[in-house]
């Protein structure tokens, strides 16, 4: 089994964030069990891992955040939650997370995902419950960037749109096998910028076309939301020159990729 979550920076953003996220319809905090100094201790005792399960909490999983951006105030981990907590306010099933700081390092604790790579439960004879539930996952996620486009706050999540992102299985607690996001990339970013949100439209298109070739149909919501999404890249509501011709080259580049069902190498997570 595989569970991954790739630790996001800061980037240049003042998101209001709870060092604790509180676990979705639980009401507890994530690992409470788990203590800041056992974290710490066993993290030191196995040598410094970057990420690592500490013996009696086989349910969790605690990874280190590098300790970079001094200039932000060394708390970009912080970010991390807030910027988790919005996908899953929108319908996204993000991991449970909680920030950890102690001796100077950062650590996120999340749950562990007992199941198996989404592109790998899709190639197995998926049921029609888990086909509905991908398709709207991946319509929310064109849906999640045009909000953050619009919204007074533009800075979200980045870099997640492509399928071997997610898991499907359960964690502690749950019964059910889910979608879960557990991978993301490496900065949060500002969708007012027309390079990075048509950046992350492309990899949500690559996401489509994969998961397409795997279960030999076309996912027409999905499409659809990408679609609604790209209008936000029209001409008629850019100002700067530079922008109105990234965003067509970009929403040919989306088009061909959609159009092709061949995903875009270059854009590849």
């Amino acid at each position: 089994m595989i569970n991954f979550i790739y630790i996001i920076k800061s980037h240049k953003m003042n998101l209001k964030a709870n060092h604790i996220l509180e676990a979705q319809g639980t009401g507890e905090r994530v690992g409470a069990s788990l203590s800041d100094e056992a974290i710490w201790e066993y993290y030191n005792q196995a040598g410094q891992p970057e990420h690592f399960e500490v013996p009696g909490h086989g349910g969790l999983y605690v990874r280190e955040h590098e300790n970079i951006g001094a200039e932000y105030g060394g708390r970009e981990v912080d970010d991390i939650i807030a910027v988790t907590d919005d996908l899953r306010s929108f319908g996204i099933n993000v991991l449970p997370t909680r920030a950890v700081h102690v001796e100077g390092h950062q650590f996120i604790v999340t749950k562990k995902v007992n199941g198996v790579v989404l592109t790998n439960a899709l190639a197995d004879h998926p049921s029609a419950e888990l086909l509905a539930e991908t398709e709207s996952t991946w319509v929310l996620l064109s849906g999640y960037a045009a909000k953050c486009r619009n919204s007074h706050d533009s800075f979200g999540a980045t870099d997640m749109g492509e399928a071997q992102q997610f898991m499907y299985g359960t964690v502690s607690g749950e019964a059910r096998p889910r979608i879960h996001l557990v991978d993301f990339g490496e900065s949060v970013d500002d969708y007012s910028n027309t390079r990075r949100y048509s950046d992350y439209l492309m990899h949500t298109a690559n996401g489509i076309v994969e998961i397409e070739a795997i279960i030999g149909r076309q996912m027409p919501d999905a499409r659809e939301a990408l679609q609604n999404a790209l209008k936000e890249l029209d001409s008629s509501k850019l100002d700067n020159p530079e922008d109105i011709q990234k965003a067509q080259q970009r929403t040919e580049d989306i088009n061909g990729i959609l159009d092709s069902g061949i995903i875009n190498q270059y854009w590849v997570l």
